[in-house]
């Protein structure tokens, strides 16, 4: 008797202020979605919650689900510190005393580094309780994975600006490893060009040889371009799919999850 030959189905989530994004993998058909939570009178912890009491489908037959929540309580380190149970344990103890090392979130990249984070308690509770094969990630690290797929092995720094009307989300690369991952709140265009430009500087960027490429608000990043020119030789526009650009590049997660 043969065996069934059964699609694999795939969920990632990403939580945020006022709702959830969500993107389904199954075989290779991708859908995504929105789903609204007011903000005003659910708390961020609860979001997750109240969205799956509103739509009980993200509580399918999923063979994974990836929920991707921010934090700003993060830190970067070597793959060997987060492989190291004590190394992890004694280093959480000095940055963050009130939580405890079960409660810390280890995302490893592609870049032999991790993100090690602390999410917000009540909503990784939830998630662990409540979805079978789940694992919750910092945002930032489906940032680094997402952009590092994208980066061929050479031997240039490419950084990469994710803009919106309230953040600024950089990472750099380059062949050898991660130089740099943070956000920064931005409250206009002189924000996110002093942010970038920051960033240019402490990541040993070549300005003449180096690339900086730009994604996000479309208008943000035409109006920043030529202001970024004056200083920076190659900035250019990050170029997507239309359908990878349409949607939250954190959910691409499902891509190297696959």
């Amino acid at each position: 008797m043969e065996k069934e030959n059964r699609q694999t189905r795939h969920i990632a989530i990403f939580v945020r202020p006022g709702g959830i994004d969500t993107l389904t993998a199954d075989g290779v058909a991708m859908t995504d979605a929105s789903i609204k939570v007011d903000p005003s009178v659910v708390a961020i912890s609860k979001i997750l919650e109240e969205a799956v009491y509103l739509t009980p489908e993200l509580l399918g037959d999923f063979t994974s689900t990836e929920i991707i929540a921010d934090s700003r309580r993060f830190i970067i380190v070597p793959d060997s510190v987060a492989d190291d149970s004590e190394s992890l344990a004694a280093m959480a103890a000095m940055l963050w005393p009130d939580v405890a090392p079960e409660e810390l979130t280890v995302d490893h990249t592609d870049r032999g580094c991790a993100i090690v984070s602390v999410i917000d308690p009540a909503l990784t509770g939830f998630a662990r309780r409540t979805f079978q094969n789940v694992v919750v990630h910092h945002r930032l690290a489906a940032l680094v994975n997402f952009f590092a797929g994208l980066s061929r092995p050479v031997n240039k720094v490419k950084l990469y600006a994710r803009l919106a009307a309230d953040r600024v989300d950089i990472v750099a690369l380059t062949a050898d490893g991660l130089l740099m991952a943070n956000s920064f709140d931005c409250h206009d265009d002189a924000d996110a060009f002093y942010f970038i430009m920051a960033c240019v500087k402490d990541c040993g960027f070549d300005v003449l040889d180096d690339e900086l490429l730009l994604t996000g608000d479309a208008e943000m990043c035409e109006r920043l371009t030529p202001t970024l020119r004056k200083y920076v030789n190659s900035v250019m526009p990050l170029l997507l799919p239309t359908d990878v650009g349409r949607r939250r590049l954190e959910l691409n997660i499902l891509q190297s999850c696959e």
